[in-house]
């Protein structure tokens, strides 16, 4: 039952921090205690007094009091972790900010504000768990550090997380290059670290052609160029005189219960229009037959001669990454926008299979048809788009391999880089709070 006199002085106490008389809203607060020793506004308050005075630790035992008798209640939580810092209890602090992440309320701003705590712990690895978590959990906090709109906590919290995940994945990423290169007892090349450097933004990116600006990472001192002759790749000959069974198996597979799925899906409203537009729709759709170097079991049991074409390639691969092998199917009138692929280390190819007339891929500024049955490869890191103005549909072979002249210790760095970044994005998807209390 509500107590009246309990009220009125909760009015009081509220009405006299309002006018900042902070003497006689604490005298109010602590008769409200004598009435009810866990009211949560009077005990904040008092708490708020006591850390403005120098008294630390009488700031933490009444906000714990607080949250013993207000668990539910995340402002105080948060309040206490702040409290437990200041008051030189950081192992405290890093306690109370795992119990906030218990919360089904938790935002991912707690997960970023534990992330900070355990930097300046000198714990980097979970510091990197936490700020990564908060990131995946709200892309937009990553993008507070350069909105302008955002207010100054958030974009330096934002700037934090950042900077930290900057320096501790570049040092992890360098120590892997450099264990690898002396298991092979080969030199990395220079232009490694540069590469290491740029995709950790330590120095800006400079590329050897501006028509090339690749999603992911750019790798410096590779050929630009938009098209490679495919006789640079003897081994595509194999693919080639495959054509026809390949053909054969993706009209059954169409023909079957296959699903195809839209290439593009979950455009985000801040993409083009363009985009959205064929944001899950079949006008563009793909059956994949692997799908970061895992095969799609059904797929390949529909089509098990091009599956075990593929699966004895030289292809470009990493787990969780590449390759991505899948038929890509446009259909009449469909145009697919000027886009930039992921990174200039890898080159896509193509296995034309069904190409009616008026079809073609601009890459680079250059454009081209498709030959059924000849391979068609390109660095898809340049600008580059497609169309199908007939009224039938096209259809290739998707595939990827790595760029040529990229060396064997520079691929499997990249492919260790690559894996390791996966594996990190994976696990910490997966990691409870309480995983963070016993690391």
């Amino acid at each position: 039952m509500t107590n009246p006199r309990l009220q009125r002085q909760l009015a009081l106490a509220r009405r006299y921090a309002e006018q900042r008389r902070p003497d006689a809203a604490s005298r109010i607060c602590e008769d409200i205690l004598r009435i009810d020793p866990g009211e949560p506004f009077a005990l904040s308050f008092l708490a708020r007094m006591a850390a403005a005075s120098g008294d630390r630790d009488r700031a933490v035992a009444l906000l714990q009091r607080a949250v013993a008798a207000t668990p539910e209640d995340l402002t105080l939580q948060r309040a206490l972790a702040r409290a437990e810092l200041d008051a030189g209890r950081a192992d405290d602090a890093v306690s109370t900010r795992i119990e906030i992440l218990e919360h089904p309320a938790a935002a991912a701003e707690d997960w970023a504000e534990l992330g900070r705590l355990c930097r300046d712990r000198g714990d980097a690895e979970r510091a990197a768990r936490c700020f990564t978590r908060a990131f995946q959990l709200d892309e937009s906090l990553l993008g507070a550090r350069r909105d302008r709109n955002a207010p100054d906590a958030l974009r330096e919290l934002s700037q934090d997380g950042d900077s930290h995940l900057l320096q501790y994945h570049y040092e992890c990423n360098d120590a892997l290059a450099r264990a690898l290169s002396d298991d092979d007892q080969v030199a990395l090349p220079e232009r490694w670290d540069r590469f290491l450097r740029r995709f950790h933004r330590r120095e800006p990116l400079r590329y050897a052609d501006e028509r090339q600006q690749p999603d992911y990472h750019y790798y410096e001192g590779l050929t630009a160029r938009p098209f490679w002759p495919r006789e640079r790749f003897p081994w595509l000959a194999e693919v080639e005189a495959a054509t026809d069974v390949i053909r054969d198996e993706f009209l059954a597979a169409m023909a079957s219960d296959a699903t195809f799925e839209p290439y593009v899906r979950n455009a985000t409203e801040s993409a083009p229009e363009a985009w959205r537009a064929m944001s899950d729709q079949l006008v563009w759709s793909s059956l994949h037959l692997f799908r970061g170097n895992k095969p799609v079991r059904e797929n390949c049991e529909r089509c098990p001669e091009t599956a075990a074409l593929m699966g004895r390639l030289p292809l470009a691969r990493a787990e969780g990454h590449a390759p991505e092998v899948f038929f890509s199917v446009l259909r009449p009138g469909t145009h697919i926008p000027p886009h930039y692929g992921v990174s200039n280390t890898k080159l896509a190819i193509h296995l034309p299979l069904i190409i009616p007339d008026d079809c073609a891929i601009r890459v680079g500024g250059e454009t081209h048809g498709w030959t059924p049955g000849e391979c068609l490869l390109f660095d898809d890191s340049f600008l580059h788009e497609a169309w199908n103005r007939s009224e039938e549909l096209r259809v290739v072979l998707i595939f990827e391999t790595w760029n040529p002249d990229l060396t064997d210790i520079e691929i499997r760095c990249l492919r260790s880089v690559i894996e390791r970044g996966e594996i990190w994005n994976r696990t910490t998807a997966a990691m409870a709070p309480a995983d963070l209390a016993a690391a």
